[in-house]
């Protein structure tokens, strides 16, 4: 296993381009939520590595490919010969003359021998059976790529949901405290009347509220994370955000190059595109089915009858022409025909959805990518505007309110920004996982 989110923000790929997040960590967010000190520590790649180790739906996915690459074997057993031991045994109570005229009332009759068997032409069937065996195979590969893909973006959704969870209360417990130093300071200044009842009571309520706040983004948080122990089948779980700004999402260099690679990429089409494959080579065999096979045959059997000893050889060339059986070749024909016009509806339904998905997840790409920034441009400024009515706080200037109501909305604007910072990664991920490469950003994984 090969890690890949080196830093790397003047690397450059032919055809591509490595765009690097460089979005800062908030390292102001503390998360006040206790875990048990046996609780692991799980990073973003372990997450997705955990899950794709232990996931069912993958060893489903695995088993069927086990499964269905038997049926290359099965395919070639036609062209080898086939070897048959014959042998029979019976009992007849019936008397036979003997050469003398006496009568023979031995009526036993044993024979055994050989036959062997070796199809000499088939027109063609033997190869569309190869060939539907191959594109089973390749279907089975892709459903199995295309089932790790859909799992490991799961996996990243859940871990990405959970740390946003976990820097929403680290927020709301900084929020909190903050309150409460306010609360004790305004407690104070009410008992020297130099605020007002109700602007204490204000005070108080904005306090409430923040710990009525905090508590729901706890229950928020454990519930996500209840999700990705279950993924992992891990029963303690520790997740951090180090490092997790810098892996790197790999993007073509346009929306168009985008739609290209994903045609090639994209397991999801892959396993349509030969399914189309499959449906041609089953037409091929119902079409071959029509035409005679030609057989070689030989067979030895020695027998005992009565007291007599009996042996034959036989060696020869059959051909089996079929003339008539009731129009079922035919049916297969075109139960087969209208397959493939299936297959390809689908495989040409198939390259629309990637393709929208595509241009859809590359415009919420590069949409959060500017959200996040305007959103850590307004929280600059509401840091600022923050400072500066502390000052005419200090001042006398304006009330408390004013105060409460700056302090407002600087938590709004850091919840904001931690909500856009996380949307923009999930979308990154989102939008390389359509294009087939969900992986590519972390680890080179062996399906096999």
């Amino acid at each position: 296993m090969m890690y890949l989110f080196r830093l790397a923000a003047k690397t450059r790929r032919i055809g591509f381009r490595l765009i690097v997040a460089t979005i800062p960590i908030l390292s102001s967010l503390l998360v006040l939520t206790t875990f048990p000190a046996k609780a692991e520590q799980l990073s973003l790649v372990d997450a997705i590595l955990e899950t794709l180790a232990v996931d069912d739906r993958i060893k489903a996915a695995k088993s069927e490919l086990d499964s269905i690459r038997q049926s290359k074997y099965e395919a070639s057993s036609y062209k080898r010969p086939k070897i048959n031991v014959l042998g029979s045994a019976s009992y007849s109570d019936t008397g036979e003359l003997n050469t003398d005229g006496s009568l023979q009332r031995d009526g036993r009759r044993i024979y055994g021998g050989l036959e062997v068997i070796q199809d000499l032409y088939s027109f063609g069937q033997h190869s569309a059976r190869s060939s539907m065996a191959d594109a089973e195979i390749a279907q089975a590969e892709q459903k199995l790529a295309l089932t790790t893909q859909d799992v490991a973006l799961e996996a990243i959704n859940t871990y990405l949901d959970a740390l946003k969870a976990q820097e929403l209360v680290g927020v709301q417990a900084a929020h909190n405290e903050t309150l409460k130093s306010l609360l004790e300071a305004s407690t104070a200044q009410a008992e020297k009347d130099l605020i007002t009842k109700t602007e204490l009571a204000r005070v108080n309520s904005r306090f409430k509220q923040s710990q009525a706040r905090h508590r729901s983004a706890e229950a928020s948080f454990r519930s996500l994370l209840h999700q990705l122990q279950r993924l992992t089948r891990k029963e303690e779980l520790l997740i951090h955000d180090q490092g997790i700004d810098s892996y790197i999402v790999l993007l073509p260099p346009t929306v168009e190059d985008g739609l290209v690679s994903a045609e090639t990429n994209s397991a999801e089409i892959r396993f349509h595109t030969h399914g189309v494959d499959l449906a041609k080579s089953t037409l091929n065999l119902r079409k071959a089915e029509q035409y005679p096979t030609i057989t070689a045959r030989a067979s030895w059997v020695k027998g005992q009858v009565g007291d007599f000893s009996t042996g034959e050889k036989e060696a020869g060339i059959n051909m089996n022409f079929p003339l008539y059986d009731g129009g079922l070749k035919r049916s297969k024909k075109r139960r087969a025909e209208h397959e493939l016009e299936r297959s390809r509806s689908v495989l040409r339904n198939s390259i629309q959805e990637v393709g929208q998905d595509v241009q859809t997840g590359w415009t919420n790409y590069h949409a959060n990518q500017q959200v996040y920034q305007s959103w850590l441009a307004a929280l600059e400024a509401e840091r600022v505007s923050l400072a500066g009515v502390k000052a005419e706080v200090e001042e006398q200037l304006v009330s408390l309110i004013a105060l409460l109501e700056a302090k407002d909305d600087m938590i709004e604007a850091e919840r904001q920004t931690v909500v856009a910072r996380f949307d923009a990664h999930r979308s990154g991920f989102e939008l390389v996982h359509s294009l087939g490469a969900v992986l590519d950003a972390f680890v080179s994984v062996s399906f096999e």
